[in-house]
């Protein structure tokens, strides 16, 4: 007899196969990760490394006007993502990415 299941949302790592990537912060961490960014995590990778979207979405907000590195709060490139569900990604690295594109899971991005 055959069961019926719900799909489950599917999350990728932001990041190509390959090299392992450390993390610096998990969720619910003590440097920003609290309220709406509880379930953020921090991935050390090189400046201008590809970015995996970990879900599929709308690119809904664009900033890319900053300069990388230097580690000044509010001074950040980020690409949002709005997924099917009303949920939303942020993606804090380089960005060449538009508002309005969509994104596919396994995509490969440069942000």
């Amino acid at each position: 007899m055959a069961v019926a299941l719900e799909q489950a949302d599917t999350y990728v790592l932001p990041f190509p196969k390959g090299p392992a990537r450390r993390v610096l912060q998990g969720y619910n961490g003590r440097y920003g990760h609290q309220g709406m960014a509880e379930f953020a995590y921090d991935f050390q990778m090189p400046i201008g490394s590809p970015v995996i979207a970990a879900r599929a979405g709308e690119v809904v907000h664009l900033v890319e006007r900053n300069q990388d590195a230097t580690r000044r709060p509010g001074e950040e490139n980020v690409v949002v993502i709005r997924h099917a569900d009303g949920s939303f990604a942020r993606y804090y690295h380089r960005t060449a990415i538009r508002e309005g594109e969509t994104t596919c899971v396994d995509c490969l991005y440069v942000f």
